[in-house]
């Protein structure tokens, strides 16, 4: 498989999770937030990890990363922001506001679409352009039929 064909089979693959995620947190219904975010951090260090060491097979040099000060803020400051935008989720999913979290997850897409064309300067195709707008108006048409501004979707969406 080359690497396109596997980026786009991992990327869907993701989505299929992540979709399924829901499903999941509502066969646990007596589990509180905290236990989910903890079930989630300590589910994805080790899943990682190994899928860091298949994919480049052999071991992090820890050592050049803790050196690296810059790499290790700008890692920091990611996965703190990933962190709230986990919280956000859950919360969203245990307090049985799923279509808040279903809004941040086609909010976050648009979002890095937009930090691509504004701040590097990245070109859209006519054909991109007219499938973000298309997106775009349905996020748009969305938030409205909600009928109140999705906080905890623009959370998501703006974090992750």
């Amino acid at each position: 498989m080359n690497n396109n064909r596997y980026g786009n089979f991992m990327a869907a693959l993701s989505f299929v999770i992540w979709g399924l995620l829901p499903v999941y947190y509502r066969f646990l219904p007596n589990a509180s937030m905290d236990e989910l975010l903890a079930l989630r951090i300590i589910g994805s260090v080790p899943v990682g990890f190994l899928l860091v060491l298949a994919i480049t097979h052999h071991m992090p040099k820890w050592a050049a990363i803790w050196k690296d000060k810059k790499s290790l803020w700008y890692t920091f400051v990611a996965s703190s922001l990933m962190c709230i935008s986990w919280v956000a989720f859950t919360w969203a999913l245990t307090n049985n506001r799923v279509i808040d979290a279903s809004l941040g997850f086609f909010i976050g897409p648009l979002v890095s679409v937009a930090l691509g064309v504004f701040v590097l300067g990245d070109k859209l195709s006519k054909g991109q352009f007219i499938a973000i707008l298309l997106a775009t108006i349905g996020v748009v048409y969305q938030v409205i039929q909600y009928g109140q501004l999705p906080l905890v979707a623009l959370t998501m969406g703006l974090l992750f």
